[in-house]
C-alpha cells in the first residue's frame, strides 16, 4: 500500500500537489484512465480510504480541471461505505467498476463515525460524481459476491471478473490462504447478474495451491477472450476462456513464476 500523494505530470514534469487535490490523490494506487484519456479514477489503496478520486481533463491539457471524491457509500444512505480500492475497469467513457477489500470496520472508522460494511462492487459515474453499489459480500465460496477481499477488476466478453484475495484476513500469514476469481453478466443497465466463482474444487481447473488473485489483464489472441490472473503469493500466473470461464493454463515455478504481481501483457487492457 502506498502513501505517496503526488501526481506527476510526464511532458512538464509538474508536481501537482497534495494540497491541491487531497483527499482524491490520498494513497493512489495508480491512476486509470478513461478510453478517450478525458477522465481518470485514483483507486485509493488504503485502509478506512472510503472513496475514490475522479479527475477530469480538457482536451490537449494534462493538469484536471475538475477533481471530485466519489465515497462508495452503500445502500439506503445508512453510513455503511466499501473500503480500500486497488483497481478501476472503464466501461466507457462515463462508468467504471471498483471493487474493495477491507473487511470490517477499524478503530479509525468507528472514531470518524462511519462503518465499512465489507468488500464489494461499485459502479462509478464519474459524470454524477456518484457511486452505486451493484454487488455486495459474500460469507462463502459458494455465494454471490465478493469473497474476501476483491482487487482487480477486468471486463471481458460482457462479464465482471473481480480478482479475490485473502490478505487481510490473516490467512496468508497462516499460509491457508486462497485465490479465486467472481464472475458476473454485466446487464444492459450495468448491473451485475451473478454466474459462478473460479475456485479450487469447483471444477473449473483452477489449480492446487493457487493464492491470492491480485493482478488481472485482458488479453484478445486469435479472436477470443481471456483473462490472465497473477498471484504474487503462489508464484502463478492462471489464463481464464471466458466463454466456458475455466482456466485454460498455468504458469508456476517450473516455468520460472516468481511473485508476479500484475497483468502487464502485450496487446492486453490494463
Amino acid at each position: 500500500m502506498f502513501r505517496n500523494y503526488d501526481l506527476i505530470t510526464v511532458d512538464t514534469k509538474k508536481t501537482l500537489t497534495t494540497a491541491e487535490y487531497l483527499p482524491a490523490t490520498q494513497n493512489s494506487h495508480g491512476y486509470f484512465f478513461s478510453p478517450d484519456g478525458s477522465k481518470a479514477i485514483s483507486a485509493r489503496y488504503w485502509f478506512d480510504a472510503i472513496s475514490v478520486g475522479v479527475f477530469e481533463f480538457k482536451k490537449g491539457s494534462n493538469v484536471p480541471y475538475d477533481v471530485a471524491e466519489v465515497f462508495l457509500e452503500n445502500d439506503d444512505n445508512d453510513g455503511t461505505y466499501g473500503a480500500t480500492t486497488h483497481y478501476a475497469f472503464w466501461v466507457n467513457n462515463r462508468y467504471a467498476y471498483v471493487a474493495t477489500m477491507q473487511l470490517a470496520s477499524t478503530s479509525i472508522s468507528v472514531q470518524k463515525g462511519y462503518t465499512v460494511g465489507g468488500p464489494g462492487v461499485y459502479l462509478i459515474d464519474s459524470k454524477e460524481k456518484k457511486a452505486t453499489r451493484v454487488a455486495g459480500t459474500s460469507q462463502n465460496k459458494n455465494q454471490p459476491g465478493v469473497w474476501n477481499s476483491g482487487s482487480d477488476v477486468i471486463i471481458a466478453n460482457n462479464k465482471l471478473y473481480v480478482c479475490e484475495e485473502e490478505t487481510m484476513n490473516g490467512k496468508l500469514s497462516e499460509g491457508t490462504s486462497r485465490g479465486s476469481v467472481g464472475v458476473w453478466q454485466i446487464e444492459e443497465d450495468l448491473t451485475l447478474k451473478w454466474i459462478k466463482r473460479i475456485v479450487q474444487g469447483s471444477g473449473d481447473d483452477m489449480p492446487e495451491g493457487f493464492s491470492v488473485g491480485h493482478g488481472g489483464v485482458r488479453v484478445v489472441a486469435n479472436g477470443k477472450e481471456y483473462v490472465y490472473v497473477a498471484s504474487y503469493a503462489s508464484n502463478q500466473i492462471i489464463v481464464i476462456d471466458t466463454d466456458s470461464d475455466t482456466v485454460v493454463k498455468v504458469w508456476d515455478e517450473e516455468d520460472d513464476m516468481s511473485a508476479p504481481h500484475g497483468g502487464f501483457v502485450a496487446g492486453g487492457n490494463r
